[in-house]
């Protein structure tokens, strides 16, 4: 990096699960190889669904800006651009400031182009600025990604649970209170990862399959858009051990993650399913 007044700098960050876990330093003119890990590759990847030559990628500066330049070198499970396969073969290339987040293949992690000037690529989403002084007009807060939300909604959650005195919050109320049994949080699911097209007519039609279902919660935004993750509450065990079953499993072109509420298996689709 130069101290230059003024350089752009860049970087390739890896979001695991919406936690910042790695960080690839970008030059302007210079081409970056992406493969798995062990492709001797600029930036592996640790995810079996990725070619040893994944994709090329570069940044470099037009007119109007910069401009990231992508190249799928022919791999076996794609290379997305918000969410926008690529050619294979063909480059491609759009402005920084209309890419949102790259994904490879089935690799669930997003990765980031974040770029500064005069000095090392930062992160602000965690950044925190002060009040405006009088006359000051308040700068609009960065969106949180959909990891993001999808974490603090999940924590928020299972703190609610244990304020309430009986470890269930306002579960288990209602018009099932009285009989001793209440709708219970144990046989909750977290899916994660779903497309935002995802309604909740679709999906409570996919989980019916698993059994009779309680409750079923979807967060959206927007247009009455899906945030990327649920909650579905099951009234027996059977089926909430179903629903688990389709960890990984593929909904609406995506690999979904379905686990009990409250855990974090960290499971790879080839341990559940046995793909190669």
């Amino acid at each position: 990096w130069g101290e230059e007044a003024g350089e752009v700098l860049c970087a390739l960050v890896e979001h695991v699960r919406g936690i910042r876990s790695r960080k690839w330093t970008m030059e302007l003119g210079e081409t970056y190889k992406v493969g798995r890990e062990g492709s001797c590759a600029n930036i592996e990847v640790e995810h079996p669904s990725l070619s040893r030559r994944q994709c090329s990628l570069a940044i470099t500066r037009v007119d109007t800006g910069l401009v990231l330049v992508a190249l799928d070198q022919g791999s076996t499970n794609g290379t997305f651009i918000n969410k926008q396969r690529l050619e294979k073969g063909v480059g491609f290339t759009k402005p920084l400031s209309e890419i949102r987040f790259l994904t490879f293949g089935h690799c669930e992690n997003g990765y980031k182009i974040i770029v500064t000037e005069g000095g090392p690529p930062k992160d602000r989403t965690l950044t925190r600025s002060r009040s405006p002084r009088r006359g000051e007009k308040k700068e609009k807060a960065a969106e949180p990604s959909w990891q993001d939300k999808a974490t603090a909604a999940l924590r928020m959650k299972e703190a609610a649970k244990r304020r309430a005195p009986d470890g269930k919050g306002d579960e288990g109320k209602g018009k099932d209170k009285g009989k001793g049994k209440g709708k219970d949080s144990g046989f909750e699911v977290f899916v994660n990862n779903l497309s935002f097209e995802t309604t909740e007519e679709g999906l409570r039609k996919y989980f019916e399959e698993c059994g009779k279902i309680e409750r079923l919660h979807m967060p959206t935004k927007g247009q009455n858009k899906c945030m990327g993750f649920a909650w579905v509450t099951f009234r027996e065990k059977a089926s909430l051990d179903t629903a688990v079953d389709k960890n990984f499993d593929e909904f609406e072109g995506r690999r979904i993650r379905v686990e009990k509420s409250g855990e974090h298996k960290n499971q790879k689709p080839e341990d559940e399913k046995g793909e190669s």
